[in-house]
C-alpha cells in the first residue's frame, strides 16, 4: 500500500467503483468520483489518519478471515448466506489479501491519495477505488465519518478501507462490486451477490469487530449522531468545569 504527496496524472484514473450516488441509511453518502485532472497530497493530518486506518483494517481483515472459517456458521450466513465451507474459506482467502495489503506498506500493489472537493471529489463524496491504477482516492468526508465505530451497523475508517480494498483485483480477483449499500440492503442479497459486495465484507469485519449478534445492525444509531451527541457531552461537560 503506497501513500503518495505527489500528483497523479488523470490518465491514470480509470473506471471509478463507484459510479452512482446512492445515500444509504446509516447517512454516509458514498457518490461516484468524475475523472480529474490530478490529485491533490495528503496533508500530515490526512497523512496519519489513513496510515492508522490501513493499520486497523490490516488487524480487523485478519480477525475476519480467522472468523469466516473458524467462527460462528450462523452468523457468517446471516451475511454471506452460505455456510459452505468452502465459501467460508474463499470469503476468509479475500480478507487475508486485504490485511497483507493494508500492511505491506510502499511494497503493495495499491497506492492510497487525498482528493479535494470540488476537484477530485463531488460533494459529500468519502472515498472511491480505481481498478486500472489500482488507486484508492480518499476525500475531505472520509475524515469526518468515525474514526472507530462501536455500532454494529456503523461504518470507519478502516471498515471504508476494507470496503475499498475488496474493490480491487489487484489486491484479491476478482474484485467486488457495489451490489447494495448499508447494513439492511446488504443483508437482503443472496449468496452470489453478498459474496462479491464491497458493503457486506465492511459489515461482516465490523460484526467481528465489534462482537455483534445476527441482526443487531439493523436498528443501528448512525455514527454521525453519535458523534454528535458525544461532542455536545464533551462541550457541557467542559462548561460544568469551567463554571467549577
Amino acid at each position: 500500500m503506497q501513500l503518495t504527496s505527489i500528483l497523479l496524472a488523470a490518465t491514470t484514473l480509470l473506471a471509478p467503483v463507484y459510479s452512482r450516488v446512492v445515500i444509504p441509511t446509516d447517512g454516509y453518502r458514498h457518490p461516484g468520483l468524475e475523472r480529474r485532472a490530478g490529485l491533490d497530497s495528503c496533508s500530515g493530518n490526512e497523512l496519519a489518519a489513513v496510515e492508522k486506518a490501513l493499520a486497523t483494517a490490516s488487524t480487523l481483515a485478519a480477525e475476519a478471515a480467522k472468523a469466516a472459517v473458524n467462527g460462528d456458521a450462523a452468523l457468517f450466513e446471516s451475511y454471506f448466506k452460505t455456510a459452505d465451507p468452502a465459501d467460508r474459506q474463499l470469503v476468509a482467502d479475500r480478507y487475508e489479501a486485504i490485511a497483507r495489503e493494508a500492511a505491506a506498506g510502499n511494497n503493495g500493489n495499491v497506492t492510497v491519495v487525498c482528493g479535494v472537493e470540488g476537484k477530485q471529489c463531488g460533494k459529500g463524496s468519502i472515498a472511491s477505488a480505481f481498478q486500472a491504477s489500482s488507486t484508492i482516492l480518499t476525500c475531505p468526508t472520509y475524515h469526518t465519518v468515525s474514526a472507530d465505530t462501536r455500532s454494529c451497523g456503523g461504518k470507519d475508517h478502516a471498515l471504508i478501507m476494507i470496503h475499498e480494498l475488496s474493490h480491487l483485483s489487484s489486491v484479491f480477483s476478482p474484485g467486488t462490486g457495489d451490489r447494495a449499500y448499508s447494513y439492511n440492503n446488504c443483508m437482503k442479497l443472496n449468496k452470489e451477490k453478498a459474496m462479491t459486495n464491497a458493503d457486506t465484507f465492511l459489515y461482516y469485519a465490523n460484526a467481528i469487530k465489534n462482537n455483534c449478534e445476527i441482526g443487531e445492525g439493523a436498528t443501528v444509531i448512525p455514527d454521525w449522531l453519535i458523534k454528535g451527541l458525544e461532542e455536545q457531552k464533551k462541550e457541557k461537560e467542559n462548561q460544568q468545569n469551567k463554571q467549577n
